[in-house]
């Protein structure tokens, strides 16, 4: 993990090579304004030392029903195709939910996360049993309630609470075509499935605004074990 602020120009410059394969439409002045509004990054490096992955987080404060809440917010997230099947980011991500959660321990922690293509919302999945939008039984309208407020602060008039999605305006980038594909198997399909239907303008850069409870029993067992470790 590093300071958003501390990264030197050349790991920008490689962050920006990696987004930039990854979408269409990027813009090397829009990318350098977000990651400076971020506090964190996680970066993921292959054995060369070339950079083939990232995170980059933000952490701000809000109330829920009157009492404060603690929000973690992902900002951009690429992996290199080549690396899809590390799970070092991920660990790393789940380790430094722990240290943010240390931060303030008796402070509901959430995450919000934007997803512009459907395996950055299989993340949430993956790592909890319980968030917004996802399966019809896990629903919580006082989380949707929430998720809602959350992202009109971030987002203003460019969120529609109503689909739950962000549109630019003047649109941004997109999800390059060799990514844009959705899985047509197993359970990932299942996931796809919903993702499109709940994001169906995903292909022109619309973005799905999610919400997670950060609390360990809302964590899958790996992810409960990962954080334990990260206090040992």
């Amino acid at each position: 993990m590093q300071s958003a602020s501390a990264l030197s120009p050349t790991v920008r410059d490689e962050m920006y090579a990696l987004f930039a394969r990854a979408y269409t439409g990027t813009d090397r002045a829009r990318f350098d304004a977000d990651l400076a509004a971020k506090r964190d990054v996680l970066l993921l490096y292959n054995g060369a030392g070339r950079i083939v992955g990232f995170t980059t987080l933000a952490l701000f404060e809000d109330t829920d029903r009157g009492r404060p809440i603690r929000c973690l917010f992902s900002g951009d997230t690429v992996v290199d195709p080549a690396y899809w099947g590390t799970q070092v980011l991920n660990f790393a991500w789940i380790r430094h939910v722990a240290r943010v959660r240390d931060e303030a321990p008796g402070t509901p922690l959430y995450w919000l996360l934007i997803s512009k293509g459907v395996r950055t919302y299989r993340y949430l999945s993956a790592f909890a049993h319980a968030y917004v939008p996802g399966a019809p039984a896990t629903d919580d309208p006082d989380l949707r309630t929430l998720r809602d407020r959350l992202a009109t602060r971030l987002f203003g008039a460019e969120f529609n609470p109503v689909r739950g999605i962000v549109t630019h305006d003047p649109p941004r980038e997109h999800l390059a075509p060799a990514l844009a594909g959705l899985p047509r198997a197993g359970r990932a399909a299942i996931e796809a499935q919903r993702f499109a239907r709940l994001n169906p303008g995903y292909i022109r850069g619309d973005e799905l605004v999610c919400l997670c409870p950060l609390e360990p029993e809302n964590m899958r067992p790996f992810a409960r074990r990962l954080t334990r470790k990260a206090h040992a």
